[in-house]
């Protein structure tokens, strides 16, 4: 469950958190700092941010063609690369219990992944409905 507050006050009306609580304002207050202090993040929240621009996808792992073998997180990255996405980490269905459902991002380069035990690919990617 995904919840949008306006104000970040109404977060104690959720006594049960259930899923997500996005508080619109902070995004904004702190995209807006990263640009003031790095204007060249600019473009990059405009690609994530505007209809047809970049997206956050699962993939499931079957959909890359990755060798049965184990490879580093750099490997894969360069493998997902190659069709024009960009690995940001995966889920692993050994782990799936706890906070973070058994989600990794950015795993550090030499991690090494074992194609089996991987059920989705993090990858930021652009919709193929969009126009380019």
């Amino acid at each position: 469950i995904l919840v949008e507050l306006i104000h970040p006050d109404n977060d104690s009306l959720f006594s049960r958190k259930a899923g997500e609580i996005l508080v619109s304002s902070e995004i904004i207050s702190h995209m807006m700092a990263h640009v003031a202090l790095r204007r060249e993040l600019s473009v990059v929240f405009e690609e994530l941010f505007t209809v047809g621009g970049a997206e956050i996808y699962f993939r499931q792992a079957g959909y890359y063609t990755f060798p049965s073998r184990v490879l580093t997180f750099r490997d894969a990255a360069g493998l997902v690369s190659a069709h024009g996405d960009i690995l940001l980490g995966y889920r692993s269905n050994r782990d799936p219990v706890g906070e973070s459902g058994g989600i990794h991002l950015n795993p550090p380069p030499e991690e090494v992944l074992n194609p089996e035990s991987i059920s989705d690919l993090i990858v930021l990617t652009t919709y193929p409905g969009y126009p380019q």
